[in-house]
């Protein structure tokens, strides 16, 4: 196995290890946007820099391209692990956002609460974009 970052890579399958985060209790979805909000940010840009956080947030919630791809199948996989229907998906993503930014679902990774809160304006501005929606706005069976 081979390491990136806080994931071990093998065998076709992706384990997370080294949850400092983990602190207090959180809601499953919670840690999923705290992992996925974490580890967009894994991509490098020009010049071998990696994004700041809002630029990798909206290339991976809010941009037409492969990391929103990978994000998007990401979220929806674990989703449909814990039992959640699709259209509750961006309801949930939103509602662990919020959580983050009112400083109910804690972290240990020194980002503030205006950090989270921060994301929830860029989603809220975008969010007709963002392939959680796609669900809620496909029209209605025939």
């Amino acid at each position: 196995m081979t390491s990136a970052s806080n994931c071990l890579l093998g065998d076709g399958r992706i384990r997370v290890i080294d949850w400092e985060g983990g602190v207090g209790t959180r809601t499953p979805t919670a840690d999923l946007v705290i992992f996925l909000t974490h580890y967009v940010r894994a991509q490098p840009t020009h010049r071998n820099r990696l994004p700041d956080h809002e630029d990798a947030f909206r290339a991976a919630l809010l941009d037409d391209g492969w990391l929103a791809s990978l994000t998007g199948a990401t979220f929806r996989a674990q989703l449909r692990r814990l039992g959640v229907p699709p259209e509750a998906e961006e309801y949930l993503f939103v509602a662990a956002l919020a959580e983050l930014a009112c400083g109910q679902a804690r972290t240990t990774h020194g980002l503030a609460q205006r950090y989270w809160a921060r994301l929830l304006a860029i989603y809220a501005a975008g969010h007709e974009r963002s392939w959680l929606g796609e669900v809620s706005r496909r029209p209605p069976p025939g």
